[in-house]
């Protein structure tokens, strides 16, 4: 699995509030590895320890909301903590997820309240963006304008390539039968 994001430990510290927090794309680009589509596997946030509610969102450049995770995620020890299933913007399943290859996209996180330690490195103030309340029932569709922020959380996604449908056998049975 290829990630990308701000998939690093960096240094804990606390959420003061709830908070939605995103990468300011115009200083931080997150770029998605790889060329073509790429299906999403995980998006995931890197916390210590606190008690919030945790969802996670992709957004493209625009700011336009195109997944979130399908449920939120609860604090249960150090580490990743990693959303599998999404939803969009409707709470709507998206069976197959996908972001394309060499593309910009914005990553955020949702908190229910403030108290979680969560892993971020420091960064110009304005590489980050974020906007108070609780969002993690739903993300909103397009990004408010925000006040910069001046970490940056270690939010990461991870993608692989989307497999094709036609596995070698079939192929080499199709092609022997063409031959006969």
């Amino acid at each position: 699995m290829d990630y990308f994001g701000n998939n690093v430990d960096g240094t804990a510290s606390a959420s003061n509030s709830a908070i939605q927090y995103w990468n300011n794309n115009a200083n931080i680009q997150y770029t998605c590895p790889g060329t073509g589509q790429q299906s999403v596997k995980e998006l995931g946030i890197r916390m210590l320890s606190g008690a919030a509610i945790i969802r996670l969102a992709v957004y493209n450049t625009s700011g336009s909301l195109l997944m979130q995770g399908a449920s939120t995620l609860s604090f249960s020890s150090d580490g990743w903590h990693n959303h599998t299933s999404f939803v969009d913007g409707s709470l709507d399943a998206i069976a197959s997820p996908e972001l394309t290859g060499g593309t910009n996209y914005i990553l955020s996180a949702g908190l229910s309240t403030g108290g979680l330690q969560i892993y971020k490195t420091s960064v110009t103030s304005g590489h980050a963006k974020y906007v108070t309340g609780d969002i993690t029932a739903g993300f909103p569709a397009s990004l408010a304008s925000g006040s910069d922020a001046a970490s940056e959380w270690s939010l990461r996604c991870g993608v692989e390539p989307v497999s094709s449908s036609l596995s070698i056998p079939v192929a080499m049975a199709s092609y022997r039968r063409r031959r006969m």
